[in-house]
């Protein structure tokens, strides 16, 4: 018989209510403009911390929502990091 291994995950994927580390996360990126931190949730794959960081700078629907608009990704060996850098003026 195979053994499943049963966990709560980190991030939560229902759209409408954010994980709150996420959220956490942006605020505190919101108050110290300009600061680069570590991502809060531990990604394994080296492509998705990747993805994450490319996604976040370039913004649109693919972001995670709570970064969409004025925060800016890079991955440095497969760590990514954010930072919050203001909203885009039109």
């Amino acid at each position: 018989m195979t053994h499943f291994n049963f966990v709560e995950p980190s991030v939560v994927v229902n759209k409408r209510r954010p994980d709150p580390i996420l959220l956490e996360f942006a605020e505190a990126l919101r108050a110290r403009p300009g600061e680069w931190a570590e991502w809060p949730v531990k990604i394994t794959s080296y492509s998705y911390a990747r993805a994450i960081c490319s996604r976040i700078t370039n913004g649109g629907k693919l972001a995670p929502v709570l970064f969409r608009e004025g925060f800016e990704g890079c991955c440095v060996k497969g760590v990514p990091y954010v930072r919050y850098v203001g909203e885009r003026e039109l």
